[in-house]
């Protein structure tokens, strides 16, 4: 009886209100199971007698023990109850009662709550200032209530309404997520948005680490409602009287740089090298996020790494596994072109999309003398890199085969090209004529290319020549027509011949 009294000091449950009655039946299920007293609730549980002069020691023991069960077990119940339904069932003197009218009340309330759950699912929105793991919890436990109501929600919905429920600035994240070939598991997308998640609070471009940011800078800085008594905790502050600064700085030296002069807050090379170390430790970080990601998440970002490193664009091709386009970065080496339309963007390895201005058709020259062509080639001037898709080629029967650091291309076992590895990929090995421009057209006539041009100056026409935009022989050239009748200020007056003795018998008459 003691340990049953005395369990109230060391297991207390929360007062049940009204709310969550099913999540208070089970902790109070337990609670009575464990005191061994939960028995007096069964609703099958025989009646003792009444007490008669013939009662066996035995038989009173046992109506002893009911009694003292059964004022426990009602003890316990009203001692969970908050004080709103505490006064509503003291009334009853039995905790089989009690617990029948619980039941009663609570269950048929929540079996009119079933529709809300289901609503409040379908309409479960996640916030940017909060943090995407404790909301995905908060779903999750939706789920487990639709689940009491017999109502079973299949794994893979759950996943894809996790992924079109996330906060706005995740949306970039998501388009990721939905390119995704595989079916992702409640666990794999659970650890997916937990390495994202930390990897945005490491950088810094997360919302949720902004409030927390926010929140240490207050607690830190006191605050407005600071209370005066901190002041205790804040160190001494002596008062020293200022001197003249220009006089001990000449001469003093710098603790850090040994230089007469600065002082160590003024020290521009203690300024250089804590700059070096901010870039050095920034730089670390994004690698140890590119590679935990390879590791937890098994996405190739080797390809973004390099093409992140190149300074320009360049006018070389690369052979991707990963691409599931071509795409080209310069707009020059279309032979055909179309412009394309609104919203056509292209998802990258850094998770970021950009814009498709259009696309067409390339041909490349390879070492062996043969020609590529590649259709519908994207045109994306943000990418570094030109990239020829290997799946794309392998659908129309061209083998790859690597092998020793190089790539060779054949078709029908005739060889095609050939390429060789370099910084993690493969160069295309190919004959690249700077003269021959995919969109321009090589005439020999230099007055033909100063029509087309608008009548352009041919000094400007020599330098356009002499960067590869056009290509027409550079001979000595007439004077245009039309420029030259442009220029004229007024129409001359024509010439004419007159007899000299005319004009003397002219000139006598007058």
């Amino acid at each position: 009886m003691a340990y049953k009294m005395m369990n109230q000091d060391f297991v207390k449950l929360d007062k049940f209100d009204g709310s969550n009655f099913i999540r208070w039946q089970d902790k109070m299920k337990f609670l009575l199971t464990a005191l061994k007293i939960f028995y007096v609730l069964d609703p099958n549980l025989q009646p003792i007698p009444d007490p008669t002069p013939q009662d066996t020691e035995q038989l009173k023991q046992q109506r002893i023990k009911r009694e003292e069960d059964e004022l426990v077990c009602r003890g316990h119940i009203l001692n969970t109850l908050s004080d709103r339904l505490y006064d509503l069932f003291t009334t009853m003197t039995s905790p089989k009662e009690i617990w029948k009218a619980l039941e009663t009340k609570y269950k048929t309330e929540k079996q009119g709550t079933d529709k809300f759950i289901i609503q409040k699912y379908f309409d479960f929105k996640m916030l940017d200032n909060v943090s995407v793991l404790d909301q995905v919890h908060e779903l999750q436990v939706l789920v487990h209530k639709l689940n009491d109501l017999s109502i079973k929600i299949p794994e893979l919905f759950q996943v894809g309404a996790i992924i079109a429920k996330l906060p706005p600035s995740w949306n970039n994240y998501r388009k990721k997520l939905l390119h995704m070939a595989e079916e992702l598991t409640l666990e794999q997308i659970g650890t997916h948005l937990r390495i994202e998640e930390e990897s945005r609070i490491r950088e810094g471009t997360n919302s949720m680490s902004k409030v927390n940011e926010g929140t240490v800078n207050y607690v830190l800085n006191g605050g407005v409602g600071s209370s005066k008594t901190n002041k205790s905790f804040r160190p001494n502050k002596k008062i020293v009287k200022k001197t003249n600064s220009n006089k001990d700085k000449k001469g003093m030296a710098c603790f850090h740089c040994g230089k007469k002069g600065p002082y160590i807050r003024e020290c521009r090379f203690l300024k250089n090298q804590m700059k070096e170390k901010e870039l050095n430790t920034s730089e670390a970080n994004v690698v140890d996020e590119i590679v935990a990601m390879v590791s937890e998440m098994q996405i190739g970002m080797i390809t973004e790494v390099h093409m992140a490193n190149a300074v320009e664009n360049s006018s070389e091709w690369w052979y991707d596994s990963g691409a599931t386009i071509h795409v080209c970065n310069n707009k020059m080496l279309f032979k055909e072109y179309v412009e394309a339309g609104n919203g056509l963007e292209v998802l990258m390895g850094n998770h970021n999309t950009t814009k498709v201005l259009g696309t067409g058709t390339v041909e490349l020259i390879l070492s062996s003398g043969k020609k590529l062509k590649l259709t519908n080639v994207y045109h994306v001037p943000d990418i570094k890199k030109n990239l020829v898709s290997a799946s794309l080629l392998s659908k129309n029967g061209v083998k790859a085969v690597l092998e020793s650091d190089k790539l060779i291309l054949s078709k029908c076992g005739v060889f095609v090209g050939k390429g060789y590895s370099c910084n993690g990929m493969y160069k295309l090995s190919l004959i690249i004529n700077k003269n021959d421009v995919g969109c321009a057209y090589i005439v020999d006539s230099s007055l033909l290319w100063h029509a087309r041009l608008g009548h352009l100056n041919f000094k400007y026409m020599k330098y356009m020549s002499k960067h590869g935009l056009i290509s027409y022989k550079q001979d000595v050239h007439d004077k245009c027509e039309i420029c030259i009748e442009s220029k004229i200020r007024k129409k001359p007056f024509p010439s004419t011949n007159r007899d000299s003795q005319l004009q003397f018998i002219l000139m006598y008459v007058n």
